[in-house]
């Protein structure tokens, strides 16, 4: 888990998105705002309905955190893409500020972990 390789072949990163549409939103969410964003998966991890919907629960056009790993604050915009996919994955879960976007199938309100995330994303490829 040391280095990341891209996907290079649009068909993968489309099939890829196919894959984990089918199994969870919450996973395939992930992915989208993963390839759109280009945040590390700590960061991915760590993002609240709050940080990228505003009080009324609609999806903002960009997303200012500050990163866990250089402390530096990062503005990102939400392309097409990763805005449709908040919307949608905000219709399933329902607005609530205080939660996780990725919250772990185990109740409360963590997020999943990174080595989760990994396996998940791994078996999707």
């Amino acid at each position: 888990m040391n280095t990341v390789e891209p996907i290079g072949d649009l068909g993968k990163i489309e099939a890829m998105k196919k894959i984990l549409r089918g199994q969870n939103v919450r996973d395939w969410l992930l992915f989208i705002l993963g390839i759109n964003s280009a945040l590390r998966v700590s960061d991915l991890l760590r993002l609240k309905q709050s940080d990228v919907c505003d009080e009324r629960g609609r999806v903002l056009d960009a997303v200012c955190i500050r990163e866990r790993k250089t402390g530096k604050e990062k503005l990102f915009l939400l392309n097409k893409s990763a805005r449709r996919a908040l919307e949608e994955y905000m219709r399933a879960v329902g607005h609530n500020p205080d939660k996780h976007l990725f919250r772990s199938g185990k109740g409360g309100n963590k997020s999943i972990c990174r080595m989760q995330a990994w396996e998940l994303l791994k078996n999707a490829a």
